[in-house]
């Protein structure tokens, strides 16, 4: 069972959006049908949740229910019940505050040889919030950047090449770098971090 919060996987645990569209893939052993599937937030069955079976799968194990949620800050459960009994429990926390964060941020691989190099973070923010992905030489001169406004919370996963401002490919060496989220409020996180180039 997967849990999905405004398009983005939310693991147990995770804060979420308090509000916008949910949605949960099952995988069943078992053929289902629509009435099999028991579903409750907190004890209660959402007012508008729609359980469909995924239409690319003819054998009925495969169904995604979606709802709209609007949640008070703190903790929540979602529940599963199948036939028989068998449950299945996803914790999330959603939170109303406004929020900045970056979570699990990593280059990766480093060091490298050759491109690309993936730059892998976690925006936990309340709407949507500019990141920007900067590297620097050890002397601290900036020798790339990338911006992006608009970037909507939930992992992603940057690629880079490895190449500078001037798209020239970077030297061999010990690099530093930054992730960078800021939102309209002024809101920041800043996250930093080590790469090195070998070829």
């Amino acid at each position: 069972m997967r849990l999905f919060a405004n398009g983005q996987p939310i693991s147990d645990g995770d804060v979420a959006p308090s509000t916008g569209p949910y949605q949960i893939v099952i995988s069943s052993p078992g053929q289902l049908a629509a009435t099999d599937i028991a579903f409750t937030v907190d004890g209660l069955v959402p007012p508008d949740l729609v359980v469909t079976p995924a239409p690319t799968d003819s054998s009925r194990r495969l169904w995604t229910l979606n709802w709209t949620g609007n949640y008070d800050t703190g903790s929540h459960d979602a529940l599963v019940t199948f036939p028989g009994g068998a449950t299945r429990r996803v914790s999330f926390l959603t939170s109303k505050e406004p929020r900045v964060a970056l979570r699990k941020v990593y280059a990766f691989p480093t060091p490298f040889a050759a491109p690309p190099v993936t730059i892998n973070f976690t925006l936990d923010a309340d709407q949507p919030t500019t990141v920007a992905f900067k590297v620097y030489s050890v002397s601290g001169s900036l020798v790339y950047q990338r911006v992006e406004p608009g970037v909507s919370p939930g992992y992603h996963q940057w690629i880079w090449d490895g190449r500078d401002d001037r798209e020239d490919d970077i030297a061999n060496g010990t690099y530093l770098y930054q992730v960078i989220a800021q939102d309209e409020r002024g809101l920041k996180a800043v996250e930093r971090g080590r790469l090195a180039r070998l070829r």
